[in-house]
C-alpha cells in the first residue's frame, strides 16, 4: 500500500515539537483511589528551534470539490 508514495510523494513536516504520553499514578480526590492516566509531555529542541519529520504527501479531489487538496501524514515508529 505504502510502497509507491514512499518512493515518489516524501515530505519534511516542520514542527517545534511533539506531545509524548507517560503513564502516571494520580489519586481520585473523592475517593482516595490510586488510578492510572495519561500525562501529556511536550518535547523540544532547545530554544524551540524548527525540527523536521519525515512524512508522505498525496493530492487528492473530493467528490463535492473542484480543487484538489494536498494533505500529508507523519511517518514514525516505536523507538
Amino acid at each position: 500500500m505504502w510502497r509507491e508514495v514512499v518512493k515518489t510523494s516524501r515530505c519534511l513536516v516542520p514542527a517545534v515539537g511533539w506531545y509524548e504520553w507517560k503513564e502516571a499514578e494520580v489519586t481520585d480526590s473523592a475517593t482516595g483511589e490510586i488510578k492510572k492516566a495519561k500525562q501529556p509531555h511536550f518535547v523540544h529542541l532547545p530554544s524551540n528551534r524548527i525540527l523536521a519529520f519525515a512524512g508522505v504527501m498525496s493530492s487528492w479531489t473530493s467528490p463535492d470539490r473542484e480543487v484538489a487538496m494536498l494533505t500529508c501524514s507523519i511517518l514514525n515508529t516505536r523507538g
